[in-house]
């Protein structure tokens, strides 16, 4: 079998992951064996996964449902009040504030917001993991298919994008469900 990326011999295939497992992808999310050769699965995991998971949308949401790593560790975001950590409580987080003025606030009430900044600072990166991770769901319900010239400027863009090349995506969030959320709780207590 040919690897749906580059189209070479997959007889060295490794486990490759639909959604990766940074994101919360298990056993249930990886692919065949045989789908996806070991280059072009170490190509992704370290040149489009790991830029795209630091990157927002993806990183505030692993720190928010904390999301270990990959070596198991909580997701951490740098914010201008300090450094926030996903907790094992999706939804509870802790900080490392800046300074002791800025913890003084968090102690004392004054400060009980965060604001992070919802744009993409890699959108290159996290628009070809999302085309990467549409060729591995056709692949995943059809190995031929995922051949088909069809899919060629998706595997192109995925893999080695033509230099000024763009493709677009949304994001759209309800953040209601994300968390379950208590009679307890209000709208405004959820994170924003």
């Amino acid at each position: 079998m040919n690897c749906i990326f580059c189209k070479h011999d997959t007889s060295d295939s490794t486990t490759s992951h639909i959604l990766p497992a940074s994101l919360g992808g298990e056993e249930w999310a990886c692919l065949p064996d045989g789908i996806v050769c070991s280059g072009c699965n170490q190509y992704f995991g370290e040149k489009v996964e790991n830029p795209a998971l630091g990157s927002f949308p993806f990183l505030p949401f692993r720190v928010l449902l904390g999301i270990p790593t990959r070596k198991g560790k909580a997701p951490k975001l740098s914010t201008c009040l300090g450094t926030l950590k996903g907790s094992p409580l999706p939804g509870c987080i802790g900080i490392d504030p800046t300074s002791e003025d800025i913890e003084r606030g968090i102690n004392s009430g004054r400060l009980n917001q965060v604001r992070i900044l919802a744009e993409p600072t890699e959108p290159l990166v996290v628009c070809r993991m999302l085309v990467k991770m549409g060729l591995e769901v056709v692949a995943n319900d059809c190995p031929d298919d995922a051949q088909s010239p069809k899919f060629d400027s998706a595997r192109m863009f995925a893999r080695m994008p033509a230099k000024g090349t763009r493709w677009w995506f949304m994001i759209n969030t309800d953040h209601g469900l994300l968390f379950k959320v208590s009679a307890k709780r209000t709208t405004s207590s959820m994170p924003q």
